[in-house]
């Protein structure tokens, strides 16, 4: 998976689908902004993910504009089993488990491309702190491939030893808690 601009020519990859915290993604649990989201929680979604699902409600009731179609991999469903490889320089590629690759497939297939690939953790878009550019996010996303990639890229920058120091001064419990937006990318 080659990144133009990056200091390693391949971001190379290695997850697997080891059960650390909350189980493995499950593709039939994908918020799309058109399901009844009554009761999801920024915890389960994160900031900026419940944010533009309120946007996308916004949007369609009073038809003033229109939000781009996006789904959501809520950061409660999974996220733990994706390993982070912190400081490991040669990853080999992404792997998921069979049936779960095929959900993410279809998923993905569904959006127009360009799509780009959001952090939205539980921290970000918050009353008393923003984490306005903290987290990554990866834009035109065109391939599958690329997509599984950008997935680990957005959650591993949850690990941020930066964001750790922001939520300390703020007065912030640090998480590693990321849901993923995936959305249409305006070109």
């Amino acid at each position: 998976y080659k990144r133009e601009g990056r200091r390693n020519a391949y971001i190379i990859l290695e997850i697997s689908f080891i059960n650390l915290k909350s189980g493995f993604i499950n593709m039939e649990e994908l918020i799309w902004p058109d399901q009844t989201t009554a009761g999801i929680t920024r915890e389960e979604i994160g900031g900026k993910g419940l944010n533009l699902l309120k946007l996308y409600d916004y949007a369609k009731q009073s038809e003033l504009f229109t939000v781009p179609n996006f789904f959501i991999i809520p950061s409660t469903k999974g996220h733990g089993a994706l390993i982070s490889f912190r400081g490991v320089e040669d990853k080999s590629r992404v792997t998921y488990k069979k049936s779960e690759e095929i959900r993410m497939k279809e998923a993905f297939d569904k959006l127009q491309k360009p799509v780009i690939v959001r952090s939205s953790s539980p921290l970000e878009d918050n009353v008393n702190a923003s984490f306005a550019g903290m987290f990554n996010s990866v834009k035109n996303v065109k391939t599958f491939d690329d997509f599984l990639c950008a997935i680990y890229e957005v959650k591993d920058s949850a690990y941020g030893s930066f964001i750790e120091s922001y939520a300390e001064r703020l007065g912030i419990e640090h998480n590693y808690d990321m849901g993923i937006i995936v959305q249409e990318q305006i070109t």
